[in-house]
């Protein structure tokens, strides 16, 4: 039989629709069936259907009813006040368009209208919303549930790109915000509140134009979870979270150019960090105090110029970037260093701490780790393995004075401007300086420098020679990008006062 359409039959009323009845149907076209309240599962999964007219009265909706059907532009009811749970994949993966109303829905299940073309969904009374319910909805610009909503599945907007207005924005019951919720809803803004929400998940609201996020309760922020909240007209500003906060995943405020406020700044429950606030420029202006912290894993404050100043005291290892181009970091309180990474203290051009690396398991001074960081009071190396210095680890001036304590080892590996006072390492004024502190130190030098007696006149008439402790000068190849500093005797030297 050619199913062009089906229309009731005379003296019969077809109210309902049995599974998969037209389901992979590549005749049907229309489905014109007003009696109908009820939908089987797959009922017309993947068939031809352009246009579905149903009964004012509908109410149930089986399962994967419409899924895949890739022809449908029209489905009426698109009111449907008698609906009480808008099932799994009811429209998935279709072309239906257009707006929906479920005045008494109090769930939407998962993938209900994924992937389609529908504009807007107000379901005043839905306080359960499932995984993926709204993924990539492109023209979808409104939702509206009810105040009372308690759970939303993870994908739930992801990618609903024109989402711009979305109710409630203060959840009282929701628990949890799932990994990717609003990611990359572009369009979506203003102040979400989430009172009792524990935990908000990765990439959560990534790419969003909301202007601040209060979560009180929540001890979890996951990873990318507000990244890249950055845009013309809004910006994520303004982020609270409770003073309890445990876990900050990695790049979770990355590229947050606006952000000028943010609580907890005193976080005793985080252990470790990654690139939390990578890239938020100037506008914050705050100190952070993480008093258990024992890992940075990198990148963690990276170009957050406006930061004066950062407490972890038990913190033994410092990750790649981690402070690079901190330009308004003046003071770090840290423990002596077991680990630091390419860049760590890069650019940090107000920094005036002292900085101490130590343990026998640290065995590199990596590229940049101390580049153009010209107050730093002084780095101090206690570590016994050091077998390479790194490529400008000390560079452009004036560099910070290195205290060696420590043996020196054999055939240290000098990368490209290691310590060097400028671009040109020969050339350079001043020279940077490098104090031996121990006489194993002392020692352990003179395989590298010139000692004085073969110094030439021109060099010890220098300005920035260190006078009379100097024991020589450190010059490795090449003259232009290799390595030029003074070794200073700065051990301590005791007199013996005998009385008679």
């Amino acid at each position: 039989m050619f199913l062009g359409q089906v229309e009731r039959d005379t003296g019969f009323k077809v109210i309902r629709v049995g599974n998969n009845a037209f389901q992979g149907n590549s005749k049907l076209l229309s489905f014109i069936g007003p009696d109908v309240v009820e939908t089987g599962s797959s009922s017309f999964q993947k068939s031809s259907i352009t246009n579905a007219t149903l009964s004012p009265a509908f109410h149930t909706f089986g399962g994967s009813d419409f899924d895949y059907c890739k022809s449908i532009n029209s489905f009426w009811p698109s009111t449907m006040t008698n609906l009480t749970n808008m099932a799994k994949s009811a429209f998935c993966n279709s072309t239906v368009t257009g707006d929906f109303v479920l005045p008494i829905a109090t769930n939407i299940g998962d993938s209900a209208f994924s992937y389609t073309r529908i504009t807007s969904l107000i379901a005043t009374n839905c306080t359960s919303v499932g995984s993926e319910a709204m993924r990539s909805c492109t023209a979808l610009h409104t939702v509206v549930l009810s105040d009372n909503l308690e759970t939303m599945g993870g994908y739930v907007f992801y990618s609903a790109f024109a989402l711009r207005e979305f109710s409630p924005r203060t959840m009282p019951r929701l628990t949890a915000m799932p990994n990717n919720a609003f990611t990359a809803c572009s369009k979506l803004y203003g102040d979400f509140v989430l009172p009792i929400a524990t935990s908000i998940g990765d990439t959560a609201f990534r790419n969003t134009q909301i202007d601040s996020i209060v979560a009180t309760n929540c001890t979890s922020v996951g990873t990318d979870a507000f990244r890249y909240c950055n845009y013309i007209l809004h910006s994520l500003t303004n982020a609270v979270f409770s003073p309890d906060i445990s876990h900050i995943g990695n790049a979770a405020f990355d590229m947050d150019k606006k952000l000028v406020s943010f609580f907890p700044t005193n976080m005793p429950g985080i252990a470790s960090l990654g690139s939390i606030f990578c890239s938020c420029d100037g506008a914050l202006k705050l100190a952070f105090l993480f008093p258990n912290l024992t890992t940075f894993n990198g990148s963690t404050f990276q170009s957050c110029s406006g930061i004066p100043f950062v407490s972890a005291p038990r913190c033994t290892s410092i990750g790649g970037n981690t402070f690079y181009n901190c330009t308004g970091l003046a003071g770090v309180e840290l423990p002596e260093l077991e680990y630091i990474g390419v860049g760590a203290f890069r650019n940090c051009k107000a920094l005036t701490n002292e900085i101490v690396l130590t343990g026998s398991t640290l065995t590199s001074i990596p590229a940049y780790a101390f580049q153009t960081c010209g107050k730093i009071a002084r780095v101090t190396i206690k570590a016994p393995n050091i077998t390479s210095l790194g490529t400008e680890a000390f560079c452009y001036g004036p560099t910070p004075p290195i205290y060696w304590n420590t043996t020196v080892q054999p055939a240290i590996s000098f990368g490209t401007r290691a310590i060097a006072g400028g671009a040109n390492a020969t050339t350079a004024d001043p020279y940077p300086y490098v104090h031996a502190m121990t006489s194993v130190a002392a020692y352990g030098w003179e395989q590298y420098y010139t000692p004085v007696s073969q110094l030439t006149d021109t060099q010890k008439a220098r300005s920035d020679y260190p006078g009379k402790r100097t024991l020589g000068l450190v010059s490795i190849p090449p003259a232009d990008t290799g390595s030029v500093f003074w070794i200073v005797d700065d051990r301590i030297h005791r007199t013996m006062l005998i009385v008679r």
